[in-house]
């Protein structure tokens, strides 16, 4: 790692890191989706440990980001960074090169996105992909994991932008000024009182606290006209509004591990934005760091050393258990496609290890809207886990009580589950309309690749059929003996040992009354109808 006291550093930045820039670091140029230029920069390690995707933040530039792109590089990881469009040597949307304007900020979304499949996947295709996102960058690479929750294992928000610091102001002064900005070309002039670059270096009002970090970058600067963004656009500053609101109404779709770095001493961004973001992700931490202006690793020696072995930590760690996850995957795979070759004579359930435990209907007895009869959305919750774990590739970070409200909400907009009771015949989920209410949930998680098969009759027979095809079973029971009136879910079957020890099939059901799996005696199916889930 490049050494974090200043002296050292600078030495080693003036001789040792423009030969690893010109021996090691390659660049290339992406043409997107609607015909921007964008310059990219990226190293791919062989073996690594995962690929690090570098998202910068306002004003940025890749000059910004050597020292920790380097120090990743050396501890195993490959990396990838885009400029994105408007910033150092990508192609701008307007005429002043020292003012950052964007007419929305799905355009920095959608860049990177095509960024990932063009570029991040094609030369690296078999690594598990990080996501480091800073400041402006934080916003975009939040509202990234929103849309598509798994193409990154994990991530790391340095003082991302949640919500700019509005000062003494509130955030509806702040949507009111965006307002009167009007439209068109109006949008491209600078922001109120907002100044070009200065050739006079400022250490003392900048981000940093660190001297020698902080003149590196400002002397780049210096020498190349297209690092001098230094203003925001009116419009910049309306689409920052905007989205920093998308992101927190949306933040439950967030699956990965999320570590949040939080500068102690910040002036650009809210914090407590950030505290809220974590509370609405399902696996979300925020690390604060004392002493520390808005760029964390722009400070000085005992920040940087604290900074660097949580991040190091954090990355090393995800990038194990990524691996781990999909080993696992692969072996539960082969396990499927060597059930449906016939290789097997024995159904068998699926690896129910990486499981953990079954949703139950009381967990959710207890929520504040007291529900009576939910076993269509408990059994919906638990298909849905199912379906992620075995199809998202990494596994599923979804929260059961999120997904369980969620589904019961659409439910009972649609008509589809009422949370009543009436002389315990009317109430719970519509049986013929189940499959429309599966979907309905299950896009609203994002999972628009699951199929739905249409209602087959409920019998051993088309039961296993259904089983060794490789489908997940969504099963109807009707006046069974033990469950009523009843709503499963159904993954496997297996051969166990049966009345007089004999070897009798059994179907594994999610039944929503036990958190571990139910072992169903073929026989004892009874009378009742399902529907096949796959993709």
């Amino acid at each position: 790692m490049i050494p974090f006291d200043e002296k050292n550093y600078q030495n080693f930045m003036e001789t040792e890191m423009p030969v690893w820039l010109r021996d090691t670091v390659e660049s290339g140029k992406l043409i997107t989706y609607d015909g921007m230029e964008l310059q990219y920069y990226y190293c791919v390690r062989k073996p690594s440990r995962a690929t690090v995707v570098a998202v910068h933040g306002f004003c940025e530039f890749f000059g910004k980001y050597h020292e920790l792109l380097y120090d990743l590089w050396s501890e195993g990881f490959s990396f990838f960074f885009l400029e994105q469009r408007g910033y150092g040597l990508s192609e701008r949307e307007n005429d002043d090169p020292e003012t950052v304007y964007v007419r929305t900020f799905r355009e920095y979304v959608k860049d990177l996105h095509f960024f990932m499949e063009e570029v991040v996947r094609k030369k690296a295709p078999d690594q598990v992909q990080l996501l480091f996102a800073h400041s402006m960058g934080g916003a975009v690479g939040a509202r990234y994991l929103e849309m598509y929750p798994e193409d990154f294992a994990a991530a790391v928000l340095s003082s991302p932008m949640l919500r700019l610091n509005y000062g003494d102001r509130n955030s509806r002064d702040a949507h009111f000024l965006a307002a009167v900005f009007g439209g068109g070309k109006a949008l491209m002039k600078r922001m109120p009182g907002a100044s070009g670059f200065s050739e006079t270096p400022d250490f003392a009002d900048s981000c940093c606290t660190s001297e020698a970090r902080y003149l590196y970058q400002f002397q780049q600067r210096l020498d190349n006209p297209a690092y001098r963004t230094s203003a925001a656009s009116r419009g910049w500053f309306r689409m920052a509004v905007g989205m920093t609101d998308l992101l927190m109404r949306e933040a439950w779709r967030v699956r990965v591990p999320v570590l949040i770095f939080q500068a102690g001493e910040e002036t650009l961004v809210d914090n407590a934005a950030q505290d809220e973001f974590a509370e609405k992700c399902a696996h979300a931490k925020v690390v604060p760091v004392a002493r520390a202006k808005h760029e964390i690793f722009n400070c000085t020696e005992p920040v940087l050393r604290y900074y660097y072995s949580r991040l190091l930590s954090f990355l090393k760690r995800q990038a194990h258990e990524a691996w781990r996850r999909e080993a696992a995957e692969e072996e539960a795979r082969q396990k499927q496609e060597a059930l449906r070759s016939g290789e097997t004579r024995e159904v068998l359930a699926d690896d129910w290890e990486p499981y953990a435990s079954y949703c139950t209907t009381g967990e959710f007895a207890d929520l504040s809207r007291g529900f009576v009869r939910h076993c269509g959305p408990t059994a919906i919750t638990n298909l849905l886990l199912a379906f992620d774990r075995r199809y998202s590739g990494r596994g599923t970070r979804l929260v059961p009580a999120a997904v369980f409200l969620r589904a019961a909400e659409i439910g009972r907009h649609q008509g589809l589950y009422w949370n009543k009771e009436i002389l315990k015949k009317f109430g719970g989920t519509s049986d013929f309309m189940s499959g429309v209410f599966i979907r309905a949930v299950f896009r609203a998680f994002g999972r628009r690749d699951v199929k739905i098969g249409r209602l087959h009759a409920l019998s051993e027979k088309n039961l296993l059929r259904s089983l060794r095809a490789g489908k997940l079973v969504y099963l109807q029971m009707h006046r069974h003996p033990r469950y009523g009136n009843h709503h499963v879910v159904c993954t496997g079957a297996e051969m166990r040992p049966g009345v007089e020890k004999r070897r009798e099939l059994y179907f594994v059901l999610a039944d929503g009354w036990s958190p571990k799996p139910v072992y169903l005696r073929a026989k004892e199916l009874g009378n009742g109808s399902y529907r096949e889930i796959w993709r």
